[in-house]
């Protein structure tokens, strides 16, 4: 997540005007600030919203692993 801080920042705010936008709470970002909180509580839930599709591909692809090794955890715990 740290590692593509700066992606998700291009995501939200692709162009100077929605950098402002957000500034003044009138642009809302594609990608909550709390999709890494969310994802680390409830991975399950997590995956299913629409914030975890617009992810940047990398950022997407380690959430998803992420996700399947929280469900292979539970898994075992089961």
């Amino acid at each position: 997540a740290a590692a593509s801080r700066e992606d998700l920042h291009r995501l939200n705010y692709p162009t100077v005007l929605h950098e402002i936008g957000g500034l003044f709470d009138v642009v809302k970002p594609k990608v909550a600030d709390a999709w890494l909180e969310q994802l680390l509580r409830h991975p399950q839930q997590a995956a299913t919203e629409k914030t975890h599709r617009r992810l940047p591909p990398t950022l997407r692809a380690a959430a998803e692993e992420y996700i399947a090794a929280q469900r292979r955890l539970d898994q075992l715990m089961h």
